[in-house]
């Protein structure tokens, strides 16, 4: 309950990964400190935390598994680590609390569903590397006013700013 941190090692070995729903609907977690040691967050790992408010993935994570971090509705602020090079499908699903999102410039594929129904979203910072954008990903933004498309972007997926109504 409450914060935890995720230690670089257990018994003399790295961490190196959080497992498939390992903390899946922790409503009391409010933090997670990861070690740099991490390499890959499993699928549903913390969907539904609905306590958890800020997150940073470290630079060391090179691989996220799908709907890590869905109905995370407490989740306010993202800083993610510049290993990755896409925003996989549905990880933010539902936090419709999230407000920022700055995309480290190693983002070239924003996955479908990725931001699907977060209406606090107000700023997206895309880098110029991005060149795919796929279905429903910012689908129900609402709070979305503007967004600034990169010259590589050269796939917009089906719906992928439907019901962005202040776009």
């Amino acid at each position: 309950a409450g914060d935890v941190v995720i230690p670089e090692t257990i018994e003399g070995l790295p961490v190196t990964e959080i497992g498939y729903r390992a903390f899946q609907s922790r409503t009391d977690l409010t933090s997670v400190t990861m070690p740099n040691t991490l390499t890959r967050i499993g699928g549903e790992a913390f969907s539904c935390c609905t306590g958890l408010t800020d997150l940073t993935i470290p630079d060391s994570v090179t691989n996220l598994g799908g709907i890590a971090f869905s109905y995370c509705s407490g989740l306010r602020s993202v800083t993610i680590g510049s290993g990755l090079d896409r925003i996989v499908e549905s990880l933010f699903y539902q936090c419709e609390n999230l407000t920022s999102v700055p995309l480290p410039a190693s983002i070239a594929t924003i996955e479908a569903r990725a931001f699907l129904g977060c209406a606090g979203l107000t700023n997206v910072f895309l880098a110029d590397r991005l060149t795919s954008i796929e279905e429903n990903a910012f689908d129900s933004c609402s709070g979305l006013t503007q967004i600034a498309l990169p010259a590589g972007v050269t796939n917009i997926g089906a719906s992928a700013f439907s019901s962005c109504t202040n776009l």
